[in-house]
């Protein structure tokens, strides 16, 4: 979401990337990155765009400091939406 001068780019820029990755108003999106403060940020800056956002704080520190009994861990090769999804 930034440019390549590290600025955030305009709301209708990011509001476009998001719906062509079928991400609108109407789903929650949860938020994670491996220690909380991206993930944090995205939180701050989708919100403030209106959309419906939580975010997983602990994130993947957590996630893999649990059990994978418990919560195991699901690797796909999809393209997501994230620091390198757009």
């Amino acid at each position: 979401w930034l440019d390549n001068n590290g600025m955030l780019l305009s709301r209708d820029k990011i509001l476009e990337m998001l719906t062509e990755k079928g991400i609108t108003k109407d789903k929650i999106i949860v938020t994670y990155c491996t220690g909380g403060v991206r993930s944090a940020w995205s939180t701050s800056v989708l919100t403030d765009l209106g959309f419906k956002v939580k975010n997983y704080s602990g994130s993947m520190w957590e996630w893999s400091a649990s059990s994978p009994d418990i919560y195991p861990l699901e690797i796909s090769r999809k393209e997501g939406v994230g620091s390198r999804g757009f």
